[in-house]
């Protein structure tokens, strides 16, 4: 089980290599495309993160929440707020995990309902930040002086409630799919396969 992927378990069905983002365990080049599906959010170090995942790929993609939900919607286990601008990932490093607490209050009190339950499920990009990238990987850390490497708090409840989470990872997952390979283009999925896990490996 995972805490940080809704709490479902690791689905192994095809060759699978367990390792951080920050030290990938596969040689310069070995992918024609990668994802990173929310997995930015969690880097203390987002500098070496994208170094690697330019390292072992020519193209791919990366989606986290845009960093207006997490200031408002803060979870206990994202070390970074990440947004784009005129095509660049702007990302800022968090103190801690609700670097603004009086501000959660406020969304709390008032917002959270109507936005968890209505807004999101309807309009799931207004509220997450989506890069394709070829090449280079185009990005800013805004207060590189911050140390983001706390750590995470244990917490006996669920950032969100059950029934949201799953709803979410439902919907989540269909919508990453059409946006990893746009309807316009339609390539194959072969082009974004890799060869056989063996060569891959440094």
């Amino acid at each position: 089980m995972t805490r940080e992927r809704h709490w479902t378990p690791l689905v192994a069905d095809r060759p699978t290599v367990l390792g951080f983002v920050e030290n990938l365990p596969f040689r310069d080049g070995a992918f024609d495309f990668v994802i990173a599906s929310h997995v930015l959010e969690h880097s203390a170090d987002p500098a070496r993160f994208l170094a690697e995942l330019q390292r072992v790929a020519r193209a791919g993609y990366i989606e986290t929440p845009d960093a207006f939900m997490e200031r408002i919607n803060p979870y206990r286990d994202h070390r970074l707020e990440v947004t784009l601008r005129n095509g660049k990932l702007m990302l800022r490093k968090k103190p801690e995990w609700c670097p603004d607490r009086e501000l959660v209050e406020l969304y709390e009190y008032r917002a959270k309902q109507p936005v968890t339950q209505e807004l999101i499920p309807e309009r799931p990009f207004a509220f997450h930040m989506r890069y394709f990238w070829e090449g280079n990987i185009a990005y800013e850390v805004v207060n590189p002086e911050t140390d983001n490497s706390w750590l995470s708090p244990v917490d006996g409840v669920r950032t969100h409630a059950p029934r949201f989470e799953a709803r979410m990872a439902r919907s989540h997952a269909r919508f990453v799919a059409v946006a990893v390979f746009p309807a316009r283009s339609q390539p194959p999925l072969r082009h974004f396969v890799a060869p056989a896990m063996p060569g891959l490996l440094r």
